[in-house]
């Protein structure tokens, strides 16, 4: 039963972030990828992205907190649309270019609640970036390269610029090695933002899905969060 399953699939699944930085990667034009991740206390992001265009990206991430459990659950409405576009496929010297807005929803923010203890989520915060990736071939091993700089435009008083840098490393049997880290601060903000340092590592189960498993934050006290994604082809498109 598993390998009619597995038969089911026929593309590769693009990873459009890497572990929360995003990627220059977007969708064949038609196809649709919805990504569940499941964070602190119950909390699931269903993030669904469309190819609109070859080099054109656009989605709706839905933060629905408390989702499991027996709490009462949150959305993260209004809906904000994403996007990105790829500037440049990049060369053997030069790396691929692309610009985009999104709420990844994960980035790990600390508050105090109203017994003034600390507490802490993954939420993500607005942003406009600028992201560069390019492969890189060490040992026979392949690693890919991602870097950038990202601002809220939103509130750029409260959140800032920051810059942003990570790494995928294939080892072997469909699987990857994933870190990285955000919100290295150029401008701090309101909200006194600090580095926050992640790893991961990914299974690609089937050419249109993979299972991903992250450690966020960890120079505090680590989040766990798991991750799925799914590709499918909503209508096909002449070459």
């Amino acid at each position: 039963m598993w390998f009619i399953f597995l038969l089911l699939f026929s593309v590769s699944c693009q990873a459009l972030e890497l572990i929360n930085i995003p990627t220059t990667n977007t969708l064949k034009k038609g196809d649709l990828a919805l990504l569940f991740r499941i964070y602190d206390e119950g909390g699931l992001v269903i993030d669904s992205r469309f190819g609109l265009a070859k080099r054109v990206v656009v989605g709706i991430p839905l933060d629905l907190q408390n989702a499991i459990g027996d709490e009462k659950m949150e959305t993260s409405l209004p809906l904000v649309l994403s996007g990105r576009i790829r500037i440049t496929d990049g060369t053997k010297r030069f790396p691929g270019l692309a610009i985009g807005y999104h709420d990844p929803y994960g980035y790990k923010k600390r508050w105090l609640d109203e017994k003034e203890e600390p507490r802490k989520r993954i939420k993500g915060i607005k942003g406009l970036y600028l992201v560069a990736s390019k492969p890189i071939l060490l040992l026979d091993t392949k690693i890919g390269s991602h870097f950038g700089l990202l601002a809220d435009v939103e509130d750029y008083k409260k959140g800032g610029l920051s810059l942003f840098c990570g790494a995928e490393v294939d080892i072997g049997s469909g699987m990857k090695f994933l870190l990285e880290t955000g919100d290295i601060p150029l401008d701090k903000g309101e909200e006194g933002r600090e580095a926050t340092l992640c790893l991961g590592m990914r299974w690609n189960l089937a050419p249109r899905l993979f299972l991903e498993f992250d450690l966020i934050d960890l120079s505090h006290t680590p989040s766990r969060t798991a991750k799925i994604c799914y590709q499918t082809t909503l209508f096909k498109t002449e070459k």
